[in-house]
Formats: structure tokens, sequence, C-alpha cells
């Protein structure tokens, strides 16, 4: 496992090389924090749609550290608090990762690392 700096936000990140000379790339589960001016500090959003848009850009920011695109990402394990509010976003989780692979995965959980999350969304992604 790797500690990174990307976009002043420390972004964890784990990348295994596979048996063809492709490498996997696993960004740990991306929270819908944001940073804001004072290096520490987080923003949190409070509606599942700001925070699907922030877990977005926070996935597409790990990504680019470890030099992959979400057209690499093989699948998705996203835990949310409310499942049927985060399908309400279908059309905007595509309009950034494209249609969900068969091996994508919501998962309903009833608390996540900071009580007011909505979502977190973890990507793996094959690197040619």
């Amino acid at each position: 496992m790797a500690l990174e700096h990307a976009a002043s936000a420390i972004v964890w990140r784990v990348v295994v090389r596979m048996l063809d000379e492709h490498l996997a790339m696993l960004t740990a589960g991306e929270a819908p924090a944001q940073s804001v001016p004072r290096p520490g500090i987080l923003a949190v959003l409070t509606d599942m749609k700001a925070q699907i848009e922030q877990v977005v850009k926070n996935v597409n920011t790990c990504l680019s550290a470890g030099g992959a695109t979400v057209n690499d990402i093989i699948f998705t394990i996203s835990q949310v608090k409310d499942p049927g509010e985060f399908e309400k976003y279908a059309e905007l989780r595509a309009r950034y990762f494209g249609p969900p692979s068969p091996e994508s995965a919501t998962v309903p959980v009833s608390q996540l690392a900071d009580p007011d999350f909505l979502v977190q969304i973890e990507a793996f992604a094959a690197i040619k």
C-alpha cells in the first residue's frame, strides 16, 4: 500500500502487477469529503447528488495519480446508507463511470467513516 499526495489530499491506492503485465489499481473507499483552503480540514456535502459528484472527483484524482482513467475501471463497489436514494442518480453515475459492469455492486450500510457520509466508492481499474 502506498501513501501518495494528489491534488492537495492524502490518497491511498494499491497497485498489483498482474500475470499478463497489466497493473490492477484499487482506489480505497473514496468518500464525499473535499479539501478546503485550510489543509487537514474537510468539508462534507449534505445531499446524495452532491456527494456522488464529489466522490467521482476523488476517484478521478486517485486514478490519475496511479496513471489510470475512468475508462480503465473494471468494476466498482458502492457502499451507501440509502440504496433507494442512490439509485435515483444512476444516470449521473453512468455519465461519469459509464454503464456498470456485471461485477459492480451496491452494498447498503448503516454507517460509513463519518456520520454525514451517504456514499463511498471503491474503484478497481486495470492499467495497460
